[in-house]
């Protein structure tokens, strides 16, 4: 792939916050190439096409992090997001391109074009053409339902390694789906531009978003990198050990997180519920 030799693992792991640009660039392709190729399903086959696209790349970074992990000696939680960071890095900020360039094409496009082109996303939250309820009333109702999100993304990682990317990609379509559908409603109250109604939105919701996020990707990375290492390493091993260690910290990390971005969601921003 010609993408593939341009943005190489090695250059990733040194600018891992270039990846927001390749996230907002394959979005951009996969969205196009979706609505020329395939114009009736436009929503699910643009992640298809934008998760081939990034795949081959994480495929290659996972396999990079998986070789520095079991060479490393046990390692406290600090050294275990120093050794991994660039692969973290690259992960949230792919993340936020990809759900920005989604939340881009919902707000330059009209809303019935939204509504058909990214039927799939906005049907997901309930969303049919009138602004709703998106989220649930309690705590508990949110933190299952993001628990079940962890725990698909952990699963998902640990049985197709880096092909668990459809599963991000798909979730920063929906998020950045549904942020600019909000935005262009919220303009049309509020009187206000739409970009500046896009803008407000998102720095209101970004503390509780980055979080959540965040705890999404630690357990794809996790399951990543414990996926590589059963296919690469002696079961029961000390290096395979080593690997299952720091796999453990990383998804007990994520569990932490998730609920931490429960409650910044229902108890410090409470008019988003």
């Amino acid at each position: 792939m010609v993408f593939e030799q341009i943005f190489k693992p090695t250059f990733l792991e040194k600018k891992p916050k270039v990846s927001f640009l390749i996230g907002m660039f394959y979005a951009t392709i996969g969205i196009i190439s979706a609505m020329i190729v395939f114009p009736q399903s436009v929503g699910l086959v643009s992640i298809a096409f934008t998760s081939v696209l990034v795949l081959p790349t994480l495929n290659r970074l996972l396999t990079i992090e998986t070789r520095q992990m079991v060479q490393a000696k046990r390692t406290t939680i600090t050294q275990i997001y120093r050794n991994h960071q660039d692969i973290f890095q690259t992960y949230i900020f792919l993340f936020l391109g990809i759900m920005i360039t989604y939340s881009i094409f919902s707000l330059i496009l009209d809303e019935l074009t939204v509504a058909n082109v990214f039927k799939s996303q906005l049907r997901l939250v309930g969303v049919t053409g009138e602004a709703s309820n998106l989220l649930f009333p309690d705590f508990f109702g949110i933190l299952l339902n993001n628990m079940k999100v962890l725990l698909v993304s952990f699963v998902f990682s640990l049985v197709y390694g880096a092909g668990a990317i459809f599963f991000l990609t798909w979730n920063a379509s929906v998020w950045g789906t549904i942020f600019g559908y909000i935005a262009k409603q919220a303009a049309q109250v509020s009187h206000e531009s739409v970009p500046l109604a896009f803008l407000n939105l998102f720095i209101q919701v970004f503390p509780h978003t980055v979080v959540e996020v965040s705890s999404y990707l630690l357990a794809i990375i996790g399951g990543g990198i414990l996926s590589k290492a059963v296919l690469k390493e002696k079961l029961g091993s000390k290096r395979f050990q080593r690997v299952m260690y720091d796999g453990f910290i990383i998804f007990t990390i994520a569990i932490v997180l998730v609920i931490l971005g429960a409650y910044i969601e229902v108890f410090l921003f409470p008019e988003f519920i």
